[in-house]
């Protein structure tokens, strides 16, 4: 067996732009979908883009453990399949519960190419290496939505069932990965009777990196998902003003992901976590004292800046507590409160906007981001 050559590590960067905003490919034609089924429920209409989310999280603990039994190249391979079917098929569905069905399949696809692509970097890769790689790869996730939402724009103009063929991205993508993957050398691993867990594998430690997860994406997609009608409330802009402050986002959040590898050098994974939210928290407080567009935007690029040193930083936390025999498991279980935290997001910011208002709903979360902040430093001050 060969080393990993330049190849295998686009691959794995590729299939990993992939997951992230695959349910939201679909947004700019979520309109046209509600009038094409307009028969059907109105509840319904929104399952369409967050259903993916939902089955991702019910699924991906079992991906993961799969993906330790039967092997992670041959389940990476199966899963960009899966993603490229189920989205792709979409386009030719005749009835809403069909959708429906072909988004859940996507939704599996998705959580084994997440789960199974970290994991290879994990076992591909080590040190200086897997931390640049990791980096790499939160800043192709953040390029991923911005290449694949402006597709996504550009087709829904042909009609609503355009975006759907962003999917095929995935199948292009499979011939490559079946050349250049490869088993990663597992023979070293310490395997449990049972297929139960290593006796050394630091449980409660991964159970505290699955709650930043959840909270850190619950928080994150707070941008995606409120950010646009706070920008029509303050200023009246729609759509590609819109578009153009997350866009500007997006970048900011490539950007601290290609500059991860240096930031990590020395301050402890707690530390860079804290700052992480304590920036994003910045952004959500200047959007919430925000008067104007010019002000919302740079809030926006602020909160982008938090949001790219975060996810990196909590993937290579995990490479480091996982032991190799349930590495898959281990980020299989954090797909799963990732995209639980996405789901989530808007259901709580519901109440905060009932209650109060939209923009309080950056006030709230800016205290809470800090409040973490705050007490994951009190922790690496105490440890020591």
């Amino acid at each position: 067996m060969t080393g990993p050559g330049p190849l295998v590590r686009w691959v794995l960067l590729l299939a990993s732009s992939l997951t992230v905003m695959a349910g939201s490919i679909i947004t700019p034609a979520l309109p046209a979908i509600g009038g094409h089924f307009s028969d059907s429920a109105d509840w319904l209409i929104p399952l369409v883009l967050t259903l993916p989310a939902l089955v991702i999280a019910l699924v991906a603990p079992f991906v993961g453990t799969l993906a330790d039994r039967f092997g992670r190249r041959r389940l990476l391979l199966l899963s960009l399949a899966i993603y490229g079917v189920g989205g792709t098929v979409g386009a030719f569905t005749q009835t809403l519960s069909l959708l429906l069905v072909s988004r859940a399949i996507l939704g599996v696809g998705v959580a084994g190419i997440m789960s199974v692509s970290t994991t290879l970097i994990g076992d591909y890769f080590s040190g200086a290496e897997r931390q640049r790689l990791i980096g790499l790869q939160g800043t192709f996730m953040a390029l991923g939505g911005v290449v694949f939402l402006t597709l996504g724009g550009a087709l829904a103009e042909l009609g609503w069932r355009g975006p759907f063929i962003v999917y095929l991205v995935a199948l292009l993508l499979l011939p490559l990965a079946a050349w250049k993957l490869f088993e990663p050398d597992r023979s070293g691993e310490q395997h449990s009777p049972e297929g139960k867990v290593p006796p050394k594998t630091p449980l409660l430690r991964i159970a505290g990196v699955y709650g930043l997860g959840f909270f850190s994406m619950m928080s994150f997609y707070i941008m995606p998902t409120q950010f646009p009608f706070l920008v029509l409330e303050k200023t009246g802009r729609t759509n590609f003003w819109v578009g153009l402050a997350i866009g500007l986002a997006t970048l900011a959040a490539a950007f601290m992901g290609l500059a991860y590898g240096k930031l990590r050098a020395r301050p402890p994974y707690t530390i860079v976590q804290s700052v992480a939210f304590a920036g994003m928290g910045l952004g959500f407080m200047l959007m919430f004292m925000a008067e104007t567009y010019t002000g919302l935007v740079v809030a926006c690029i602020v909160g982008g800046l938090g949001g790219g040193l975060m996810l990196p930083n909590l993937n290579m936390w995990l490479m480091e507590l996982a032991p190799t025999a349930v590495r898959g498991r281990v980020m299989g279980g954090y797909s799963s409160v990732f995209f639980l935290g996405q789901f989530v997001s808007p259901l709580a910011a519901a109440p905060v906007v009932m209650l109060l208002s939209l923009n309080a709903v950056f006030l709230v979360w800016a205290f809470g981001l800090w409040v973490v902040s705050t007490l994951l430093v009190l922790v690496t001050v105490l440890r020591r």
